[in-house]
């Protein structure tokens, strides 16, 4: 959770700053801001392949703990 925690406040700031542009330049009110996120139900296994586990329904099952901590640097 705290990988996407940090990923929603990184998203939240980046758009304040595409607002606060369309401000100075009076666009926000011609402007339609869209946001779709996904994000596999905040697993912290997923990258962007999915899980870090990647031998599939046949691959050796361990705990989202002991996944998290082999696989941190990957996952971040």
């Amino acid at each position: 959770m705290e990988v996407y925690a940090g990923f929603l406040t990184y998203t939240d700031y980046e758009i304040g700053r595409i607002v606060n542009y369309l401000k100075q330049i009076n666009q926000l009110d011609n402007t339609l801001i869209l946001l779709v996120i996904g994000d596999n139900g905040a697993s912290k296994e997923g990258t962007f392949e999915g899980v870090v586990n990647k031998g599939g329904p046949f691959g050796k099952r361990t705990s989202p703990e002991e996944t998290l901590k082999n696989n941190l640097a990957e996952i971040g």
